[in-house]
């Protein structure tokens, strides 16, 4: 690795000089952005949502702990996605998932939902929307749907994907806080039993091929990522 890649003192000042450059983040959130980058040991610092945006967009993530470049490939060895519509639930402030696909596209397009966006110009096959997906969106022109960690938006994406009898692709995250008065869960297994369990229902129902279920073992990250299967 590159030894400025391993220096904290370095990553530090990037992101700090960038935070001060671009009005992304509440105060609440630069301080928790910088208090990551101080604390959180490598590589699992690279996990991080909104450390990981703003480090792919400063390009401190060495390859081989690119989560993006990894969720991507997995993508492609499922669907070609050069020719591909994708929409992307939860794509983040800074829309990097979005911004590599792009890059690996010609025919098609991708499109990335998300309320806290802080850009929202269309570059050529990028498409961004700064709002929430839900089920009454337009997905006439949508090949397959997908999301990195989009936490709760997961169950957005699931109701989309299997109203409209369209492939989809989610890598799973804790989900957010469970067990207050507006969850019904208690903790984030729950949650992810019930929305897995919720996913293999409804490709059943909608004759989407099967559920799986796949992790990437190479990060210490431990959720899941599940997809539909119609081979």
């Amino acid at each position: 690795m590159n030894s400025l890649l391993e220096s904290k003192d370095y990553i530090l000042n990037r992101t700090a000089n960038f935070l001060d450059s671009n009005n992304i983040y509440n105060e609440y959130e630069v301080q928790y952005i910088l208090g990551c980058i101080k604390n959180i040991s490598f590589p699992e610092i690279y996990s991080t949502e909104m450390v990981r945006e703003i480090l792919d967009e400063l390009d401190l993530i060495p390859k081989k702990y690119n989560i993006y470049d990894d969720y991507i490939d997995f993508i492609n060895s499922i669907h070609n996605i050069s020719e591909k519509n994708i929409l992307e639930v939860g794509g983040g402030a800074i829309p990097r998932l979005g911004e590599r696909i792009k890059l690996h596209q010609s025919k098609g397009t991708i499109t990335v939902y998300d309320p806290r966006l802080y850009k929202t110009q269309e570059e050529g096959k990028l498409k961004l929307k700064k709002s929430k997906v839900t089920e009454f969106n337009d997905v006439s022109d949508i090949d397959l749907i997908i999301g990195l960690m989009p936490c709760k938006g997961a169950e957005d994406l699931l109701q989309l994907a299997l109203k409209n009898k369209i492939d989809f692709i989610v890598w799973l995250c804790e989900g957010g806080p469970h067990g207050d008065c507006y969850d019904f869960f208690e903790d984030e297994n729950e949650w992810r039993d019930c929305l897995i369990s919720t996913a293999e229902d409804g490709i059943k129902k909608q004759n989407m091929g099967k559920l799986k279920i796949k992790s990437i073992p190479k990060y210490s990250y431990k959720y899941p990522i599940i997809y539909n299967d119609r081979n």
